[in-house]
């Protein structure tokens, strides 16, 4: 752990175990997701990797843009997967 040899030697193992605990499992792929590790929430707030939070699922039959995992989202019987946002602006307006 070269990256902690900045600290003082009697702080290293505490620091080390710190950032190397595992915070949740990723409910995508299933793997370990520890303190240290690049990592996300997803539209649930559950923790996950962040390629896996992040991974676009499709486009918003509504307003075309991307709707990854990190996006509240429907389905919808006219438009398919769409924001739950403009789901709701688009109820609002009839």
């Amino acid at each position: 752990m070269e990256w902690l040899d900045h600290l003082p030697a009697e702080r290293r193992a505490a620091v080390g175990a710190f950032v190397a605990q595992v915070v949740g499992l990723c409910p995508y792929c299933g793997s370990q997701v520890r303190r240290c590790d690049s990592r996300g929430l997803d539209a649930d707030e559950v923790i996950g990797c962040f390629g896996c939070v992040t991974t676009v699922e499709g486009s918003c039959g509504i307003c075309k843009q991307d709707v990854s995992r990190q996006h509240k989202r429907d389905r919808d019987a006219g438009f398919g997967l769409v924001h739950r946002k403009c789901l709701d602006d688009r109820t609002r307006r009839r």
